[in-house]
């Protein structure tokens, strides 16, 4: 049983009605690149999984250039969405058609009805790409990003400045970053089964880890995935003391993002608590957070605290 202090200031309900969706919707937010594939396959599985809206986005600036991924505008202009033909996204139907869960007599319009998931592909048009994803999310109340980040795996999310980063930032969103050093996943390709079984979540006294432990819970639970909590170092901080939940301890061999790493070897998936009462991006880029996300080979869910 776990103990819950405080409560959780994110789109995921940590309570729900029998029958209602985990969450409402899944953004994905893509450049186009190869690199980007991977996280697409997994927003779509787990939308699958989650019966849920998806939400493949893509983001350019006024004039119609595409926003990379590393690429920052600082100008703020209001964001225009617009729904948009096929051009350089994921084809879905196909994904699904090769998955099984399409027929190959199938039409774009059935997905929904077959599958229970509402796709929506959208250009985002705006000066400042942060500004633009974190409007459409926000307004939209996502439950999940699903992102590719770029960038110096050395350096993580400092050096690629990533667009993603910067949503969560503002939104409070959780996120699923696939790292540059990513390789591997928690989805069949070729089937888009999820073999998501071992999820190891590591938190500190502080931020107060109990509302992100529960969103992960409300994520991994229909995945049927076994969390475990652990607390790098010696001993537990006295914040934790006090918990009716199993916290293993990792001894610590360097820093705290290279021993969450080396440890990630049996690990399907890493969270990470993150702290939004600091500056989300000092937070970010100054904690173990930029190492795990920049040198892991696994998926890295981080999660506002509260």
């Amino acid at each position: 049983m776990l103990s819950h202090i405080g409560a959780a200031r994110c789109f995921v309900r940590l309570t729900r009605a029998a029958g209602d969706a985990v969450i409402s919707s899944i953004a994905h937010p893509t450049d186009f690149s190869p690199a980007s594939h991977e996280a697409y396959l997994h927003a779509l599985a787990l939308a699958l999984a989650y019966r849920c809206k998806l939400y493949l986005l893509h983001v350019r600036s006024e004039d119609g250039s595409q926003a990379h991924a590393h690429a920052h505008a600082h100008a703020h202009a209001h964001a225009h969405a617009h729904a948009h033909a096929d051009e350089g996204f994921p084809h879905i139907r196909e994904t699904l058609i090769a998955w099984g869960r399409l027929s190959g007599e199938a039409s774009p319009e059935d997905i929904e009805k077959v599958t229970g998931v509402a796709v929506r592909k959208v250009d985002i048009r705006d000066q400042d790409p942060i500004e633009g994803l974190s409007h459409f999310l926000m307004a939209r109340e996502a439950g999940l990003i699903v992102a590719r980040t770029h960038g110096d795996a050395r350096q993580g999310l400092l050096a690629s400045r990533s667009i993603s980063a910067g949503v969560m930032r503002e939104t409070r969103i959780p996120t699923l970053f696939f790292g540059p050093r990513f390789n591997r996943p928690f989805i069949d390709a070729a089937t888009g089964a999820i073999t998501l079984r071992r999820v190891l979540m590591a938190i500190d006294g502080r931020p107060n880890p109990w509302p992100a432990v529960n969103t992960l819970k409300e994520l991994t639970d229909p995945l049927q995935a076994t969390v475990r909590l652990t607390h790098v170092g010696d001993a537990l901080p006295v914040e934790l003391q006090t918990s009716h939940s199993q916290i293993s301890l990792l001894a610590r061999h360097g820093s705290v993002g290279a021993t969450l790493t080396a440890a990630s070897g049996d690990t399907d998936l890493i969270a990470m608590p993150t702290d939004p009462e600091k500056n989300m991006w000092e937070r970010i880029v100054g904690s173990a957070s930029t190492h795990v996300v920049g040198e892991a080979a696994t998926p890295i869910l981080l999660i506002p605290a509260s």
